[in-house]
C-alpha cells in the first residue's frame, strides 16, 4: 500500500465518524493464565546485546516482562512475527531499567494492515487510562512521561519512560528487527508537552504534520 494511499484511508476512516470495531469479534478465546517470565543470564546478554548493535545503540542493565494489562491487548494477533528476545509470540512487552530510569516498551503484532488499523484507531477512542477520545493528528498531553509510538504497517510499537527517549534508535530497532513492517506514522511527546505528529516521506524520515 503506498503512503498516500494509508494515509487517505486514515483520514477518510477519522471522518466517517470513525466506526468502532465490534470489541467481542476481536477479543481472543480465553488463554490459561502463567507466571511472569523468569529471564536467565544467558537469555538476558542475548537479549541485551540485541540492542545494542551498531545499527541500533540502546543500551540497558536489565529488563522484565511487563504484566500490566493494556488496551491492545484484547485485539486479535498473529504470532507469525519474531519478538525482540527471538522468541515467537503474538505481542512484545518489557520493561528495560537503566540506573534509575525505567523504560517501558510494547509492540503488538497484528494479522494485517487492516486489523492493524481497527485497533489503533479504537485505541484512539480509549486512550490511556483516563480512556479519553483522541483525533486524530490533534496535539495533545498524551502521558505524564517521554512517548513514542509507531505505526507501523502490521504493528503498534510504543516506548514510555521518565528519561529522554531516543526516538532516532527505536525507529533504527523498528527496521533492524522488523524490516518488512515498514514505518508509517509517528507520535512523539516530551515530558510536559504536547504531542507532534509524523508521517513517513522516505525510507528512513519522518516529516512532522501541521497542525
Amino acid at each position: 500500500m503506498g503512503i498516500s494511499t494509508f494515509f487517505l484511508v486514515l483520514t477518510s476512516c477519522n471522518d466517517d465518524k470513525k466506526k468502532e470495531v465490534d470489541f467481542e469479534s476481536l477479543r481472543p478465546k480465553a488463554k490459561t493464565s502463567t507466571a511472569p517470565k523468569v529471564q536467565d543470564s544467558d537469555t538476558t546478554e542475548r537479549f541485551l546485546s540485541r540492542l545494542q548493535v551498531d545499527s541500533i545503540q540502546l543500551f540497558f542493565e536489565g529488563f522484565e516482562s511487563d504484566e500490566t494489562p493494556h488496551f491492545l491487548d484484547r485485539f486479535s494477533f498473529t504470532k507469525s512475527a519474531k519478538a525482540a528476545d527471538g522468541i515467537d509470540r503474538n505481542s512484545d512487552r518489557w520493561i528495560f531499567k537503566k540506573g534509575d530510569f525505567a523504560t517501558s516498551f510494547s509492540q503488538w503484532f497484528f494479522k494485517d494492515s487492516l486489523a492493524k488499523k481497527s485497533a489503533f484507531y479504537n485505541w484512539l477512542d480509549h486512550f490511556g487510562k483516563d480512556k479519553k477520545s483522541v483525533a486524530l493528528y490533534t496535539r495533545m498531553r498524551l502521558s505524564n512521561e517521554n512517548l513514542l509510538i509507531l505505526i507501523n504497517q502490521k504493528s503498534i510499537l510504543s516506548v514510555a519512560s521518565s528519561a529522554p527517549i531516543e526516538s532516532k534508535k527505536w525507529e533504527a530497532y523498528q527496521r533492524q528487527m522488523h524490516p518488512k513492517d515498514t514505518m508509517m506514522l509517528k507520535i512523539f511527546q516530551r515530558k510536559g508537552n504536547k504531542c507532534d505528529w509524523y508521517k513517513k516521506s522516505g525510507n528512513f524520515t519522518f516529516v512532522k504534520i501541521a497542525i
